[in-house]
């Protein structure tokens, strides 16, 4: 079974297929026209984060001149199981959804205008806290269930005879009377607590965002096929702090140890770019439909920064003292090319009084790859992770609905979008839902928009290793208020 939340415990592991689908995922963000709409304005148009997200023709249905900016207020609840224990945490931010500038200039013939724009969408927020715990009753032989059984098998390679006395992550394990060697073996590790009952812990708070910095251009002909182009640059940056804490349910165990606390903190940043081309087609007045197709997204440099630190606790009745050392620290680089995709875009329009769209998309994340950058080793090739990618990942599907009323000068809208389960195994669903709703009040230079979104995903993790058999459930929970205010510039 695929474990898609990030191995806490072991850097080494990290830079895996787990990053790449982080960083390569888009959340229905923008303008609250389009998330009130569940993203759904590929072929309606004439709204700038479509630009991000959908089609780019959409902007061959702008007729003015258009300024906006989008602040969001989010709150997100994570609800964790842990053998039989459940745990919430939750978290409020604040982010610009969008800013933008699109203008149109009017033209004479068949070609009714041309359209430029530029400005920012945001597309992912990483803003998130998790708690989780439960005790590991370390039931199965043979299984890693507590953190000192990851931890041993790195100390392979080391005589006994000359373990315990250094400052090593070995010595103050066989300090501590938590690992041992194997049986007929001088330098191969075991640890000693599978069988004994153990409280885990752990807090995660990650923070962090993805958006995308857009130069776009269209053109409108005879109001019946619109063309777009989108070149992006798209970033990001993420934050993970976590601390994870693992002991005796009863202290009774003589063995010098009551606890170990492992603390994790790491950030990454990158910048890409890509291409996006459009096209609608409008052959009545109640109908319009088109398609679109993204080029994946290049991260040329994916740099990253990480600090780990141990501390392990000696029992109060053996040992006062603590251990406290630095685990690990350093950077790394590596290239992200994210997956392709296409689209596909119908609206049907009720004249003055709204419209309804419906958006398909498909998106292969099978195709995501990974390699070296400028400060990792030339011979690591990534083809675990690569490979990882194509055995666990597979295309999703998304479907998106929105729906516009409009009661001048008032507009209400409902929205809901879904994606499909992007993994291979049968057994983990990331599949997410989104619903939304929407009021917007449009004037003769002025429009203000807002929208309330709610959406729904899952997933499962573990505390420190894909071997661990006790894994934990995570249910998230996301709520989005925005709201657009609006300039429109020029003649009606």
């Amino acid at each position: 079974m695929l474990i898609t939340m990030f191995f806490v415990i072991g850097y080494s592991t990290a830079q895996n297929e787990t990053d790449a689908y982080r960083y390569s995922q888009e959340e229905v963000f923008g303008t609250a026209r389009y998330m009130s709409l569940g993203g759904a304005m590929g072929a309606f148009g004439a709204d700038f984060s479509a630009l991000t997200h959908s089609n780019p023709a959409a902007i061959g249905l702008y007729k003015r001149t258009e300024i906006e900016i989008t602040p969001c207020l989010s709150y997100t609840k994570n609800t964790a199981k842990y053998n039989h224990t459940t745990s919430s945490a939750g978290k409020y931010n604040f982010s610009l959804g969008n800013l933008s500038i699109v203008t149109s200039f009017e033209l004479s013939g068949k070609w009714k205008s041309l359209q430029f724009a530029t400005g920012y969408n945001q597309t992912a927020n990483y803003h998130s806290s998790i708690g989780v715990k439960g005790i590991n009753n370390g039931l199965t032989s043979g299984t890693r269930t507590t953190f000192i059984d990851y931890l041993a098998p790195q100390c392979n390679g080391i005589n006994a005879s000359t373990i315990g006395s250094g400052n090593t992550l070995a010595d103050k394990l066989w300090y501590h009377w938590l690992i041992d060697t194997v049986p007929g073996k001088t330098n191969v590790y075991r640890g000693l607590l599978d069988t004994i009952p153990t409280l885990q812990k752990q807090t995660m708070a990650t923070s962090g965002f993805s958006g995308e910095y857009i130069f776009a251009g269209g053109a409108n002909y005879d109001d019946k096929l619109f063309l777009g182009v989108t070149i992006g640059i798209p970033f990001f940056e993420y934050r993970y702090k976590s601390l994870y804490t693992e002991g005796y349910v009863e202290n009774e165990y003589a063995s010098g140890y009551d606890s170990l606390i492992f603390e994790d903190n790491f950030r990454v940043t990158s910048a890409g770019i890509n291409l996006k081309l459009g096209i609608l087609y409008q052959p009545v007045d109640f109908l319009r439909f088109g398609v679109g197709f993204h080029t994946p997204t290049f991260y040329n440099t994916v740099k990253e920064t990480y600090e780990q630190y141990v501390t392990i606790l000696g029992a109060e009745h053996n040992d006062t003292n603590s251990y406290d050392w630095e685990y690990e620290r350093g950077n790394y680089e590596w290239k992200l090319t994210t997956p392709y995709k296409l689209t596909a875009n119908v609206a049907f329009l009720i004249g003055h009084y709204g419209f309804v769209n419906v958006d398909y998309e498909m998106k292969d994340y099978s195709t995501m790859n990974m390699s070296a950058g400028n400060r990792r080793p030339l011979d690591y090739d990534f083809e675990t992770e690569n490979g990882n990618i194509k055995k666990y990942y597979k295309p999703t599907h998304t479907v998106k609905f929105g729906a516009e009323f409009v009661l001048n000068p008032i507009a209400l809208r409902i929205g809901y979008s879904y994606m499909s389960n992007p993994y291979r195994d049968l057994d983990k669903d990331g599949s997410r839902h989104t619903i939304a709703c929407g009021l917007g009040f449009k004037g003769k230079n002025f429009f203000a928009d807002f929208a309330y979104q709610y959406r729904i995903s899952n997933d499962n993790g573990v505390f420190y290793d894909a071997d661990n058999i006790n894994t934990y459930s995570l249910s998230k929970h996301s709520q989005n208020f925005v709201l657009t205010l609006g300039w429109k510039l020029g003649k009606i």
